[in-house]
């Protein structure tokens, strides 16, 4: 019994001096210093600053639990991401910046989600990305709501297929410039920019849909131009649903390279487009029905017919295109033979635009639209020439004189 006592203080000392050690789960304590550390990682509490080093380990970045105190987001030099970056930095929504200038990006294939709900972010750089195997780009923007400007010109998108929902809520973000976009492959371009309500300027690249476009200018309320020379739907695309429904300061749109026998629907195409008074479709378009939701107005004429409305009467337009053709709103003021800048008067200025617009033609360059085209041919030549300003200038004087033109007889 005395041995056993003796025994049994002696462990309680080796105990409590040490000796002994236990495997047991670290506990870590944010309440003093709240700084942590992982392989690829640091993170200081105090500035809320999120360091990434090494090798990142995508678990480790998207499973860290105190994703609400960081503030912003830095790689250090030498930083290396794996080929697989999804969801990355999801859910880290109070992070204001993200500077990843000094992250090696070369092998990732996968960035779909990346910043996904970044809601608070303002800056973000990633002008020294190489995305150049990169095959998913879906969401990667998604929700970053207050992201105001974004420099994504030097990427390389020729491995990218799937562009689905990129931009999706980016409501902030006043321009983008994807010029340097062309996808080698075909891609999803569904709800590419929905909810961008706030975009003025929109530069697009050579790229291919397939599958489905969507939803892709959804709520894109404050572009009044939109230049879709590069874009093409592929004979793989079969869904334009809503495409551009919510435009509604667009007041023109030239789809003469969307179309083809795949599209089996496009329903509310045009829906809300409530400033559109100019549509030119290609050939291969087929006719606008009220299932495409074009909002009528006054009727929708053919720029080959100027005072025939071909649209009927109810709330959205219907009627047949027969290869490639422009359309455009009835309006008195546009309809009218020389009447070019459409102030339902004709004088000098107009003579003086038709004048201009010979010139520009010289030039192969046109400065009018083809509704304002319409107006300004008085000759019914087909072009703009000195002799619609001629008939103008005649047109004005005679009005000035009292006379009431009739254009047939202008010089009688």
């Amino acid at each position: 019994m005395k041995i056993n006592r003796i025994i049994a203080a002696v462990l309680s000392l080796c105990m409590v001096g040490g000796a002994f050690t236990f495997n047991s789960t670290a506990v870590r304590d944010y309440s003093i210093t709240a700084d942590a550390a992982g392989e690829c990682y640091t993170f200081n509490s105090t500035t809320g600053v999120l360091t990434l080093r090494g090798n990142v380990v995508l678990e480790e970045i998207t499973e860290f639990d105190r994703k609400e105190a960081v503030k912003s987001i830095k790689a250090a030099e030498g930083t290396v991401f794996s080929g697989r970056c999804y969801e990355l930095f999801e859910g880290y929504s109070n992070c204001t910046s993200i500077d990843l200038k000094n992250a090696d990006t070369s092998e990732v294939e996968y960035m779909g989600r990346m910043f996904y709900g970044c809601s608070s972010l303002t800056s973000l750089d990633i002008s020294s990305f190489n995305i150049s195997k990169v095959c998913d780009m879906s969401s990667m923007f998604e929700g970053c709501s207050s992201l105001t400007s974004l420099d994504i010109s030097s990427f390389n998108t020729c491995e990218v297929y799937d562009t689905s929902r990129m931009f999706d809520g980016c409501s902030s973000l006043t321009s983008l410039d994807l010029s340097n976009f062309k996808t080698k492959e075909a891609c999803n371009t569904s709800s590419m920019f929905y909810g961008c309500s706030s975009l003025t300027s929109l530069v697009l690249g050579d790229i291919s849909a397939k599958d489905s476009a969507s939803f892709m200018f959804y709520g894109c309320s404050s572009l009044t131009s939109l230049d879709l020379e590069l874009f093409v739907t592929t004979d793989l695309v079969y869904n334009i649903d809503y495409m551009f429904a919510g435009c509604s300061s667009l007041t023109s749109l030239d789809l003469s390279m969307i179309g083809g026998d795949t599209i089996e629907s496009a329903n509310g195409l045009f829906s809300d487009c409530t400033s559109l008074s100019e549509l030119t479709l290609g050939k291969d378009f087929g006719d606008i029905a009220v299932g495409h939701k074009l909002p009528n107005g006054k009727g929708w004429v053919n720029t080959n017919d100027p005072s025939t409305i071909i649209s009927g009467s109810g709330e959205y337009a219907a009627f047949t295109n027969d290869g490639k053709n422009t359309y455009v709103q009835f309006a008195a003021s546009l309809n009218k033979k020389g009447d070019i800048n459409g102030d339902s008067v004709i004088d000098g200025t107009d003579a003086t635009l038709a004048l201009k617009e010979y010139a520009s033609l010289g030039q192969g360059i046109s400065t009018l639209t083809a509704a304002q085209t319409a107006a300004a041919d008085v000759n019914g030549s087909g072009n703009v020439d000195g002799s619609d300003a001629t008939m103008i200038l005649r047109y004005y004087a005679l009005a000035g004189g009292g006379v009431t033109p009739d254009w047939d007889h202008i010089f009688d």
